[in-house]
């Protein structure tokens, strides 16, 4: 009897995680399908796109702004800039540079002079290596082409423990997310709720790039613009069909096993 109702627990279990791993794969397919309804917009400046718009919006409601095209014109002040660390790029570690960008034109909704946080790329983990490229900021004005993306604030749940957070004091180089909140209390002018990943990026001399540049020395330009947000494919839903096999060799296997218990033993003569 015990025997009989360890198997059906473990047999549900399997059953019950196969039907989640499902859902996050149904979960999957609707994000997908935002990203490429959202990156089909004609994209909007920067001060008509967010208006409206809630950084703390659940993904795929009305007023999320993650993933809708952007434009946003102004002068970065990489003196201010900080790293976002544990990003890579091609399989290589290194750091995503969030630069802020004083826009030409003022921001509706946000404290007069506020600045825009823009993530202008990777660099490697070594990126004080004085054989690198530089990857300093461009001076003047520029012009952005990209996406947005809402500030992170620290994470909350049963699993917030385990998530690497950042000092709550001092001034910060290294980030473990973009927290806008934390990160305007090191800096000389207030910080949009909005940030912008930049896919192309235009100089003051007219000069355009976008992500994976070469320079004429032959070395990627650095920062690497970030790629366009693509739709994934997922391992939700091979995972839901291992777990389906599992319950399903776990009954045949207990079947055998019953089969054989009550098959009459043979004894020599």
């Amino acid at each position: 009897m015990l025997g009989h109702l360890l198997v059906a627990t473990v047999t549900v279990v399997f059953i019950a995680l196969g039907f989640w791993q499902l859902s996050r794969h149904g979960q999957l397919l609707e994000r997908n399908a935002r990203i490429e309804a959202r990156l089909a917009e004609v994209p909007r400046p920067y001060q008509q796109l967010v208006e409206g718009l809630d950084p703390d919006a659940l993904p795929g409601a009305e007023e999320d702004g993650r993933d809708r095209p952007v434009t946003i014109s102004g002068v970065f002040h990489p003196e201010h800039e900080v790293l976002l660390r544990n990003r890579a790029y091609e399989e290589r570690p290194g750091f995503h540079v969030l630069t802020p960008l004083e826009p030409t034109q003022a921001l509706p909704n946000q404290p007069e002079g506020s600045w825009v946080l823009v993530n202008r790329g990777w660099i490697p983990f070594q990126y004080d290596d004085p054989n690198l490229p530089s990857w300093n900021a461009p001076e003047g004005e520029v012009q952005i082409s990209g996406w947005l993306l809402p500030e992170a604030d620290d994470p909350e749940g049963p699993l917030a423990m385990f998530a690497p957070r950042d000092p709550a004091e001092g001034a910060l180089e290294r980030v473990a997310r973009p927290d806008v909140d934390r990160l305007a209390a090191q800096m000389p002018a207030p910080l949009a709720t909005f940030l912008v990943t930049a896919g192309t990026l235009t100089t003051a001399d007219g000069v355009s790039r976008s992500a994976a540049t070469l320079g004429t020395d032959g070395w990627v330009v650095l920062p690497v613009l970030l790629e366009t947000p693509e739709a994934e494919g997922g391992p939700h839903l091979s995972y839901a069909l291992q777990w389906w096999s599992f319950a399903l060799i776990t009954i045949i296997g207990y079947a055998f096993l019953l089969r054989r218990r009550d098959e009459p033993t043979t004894t020599p003569n």
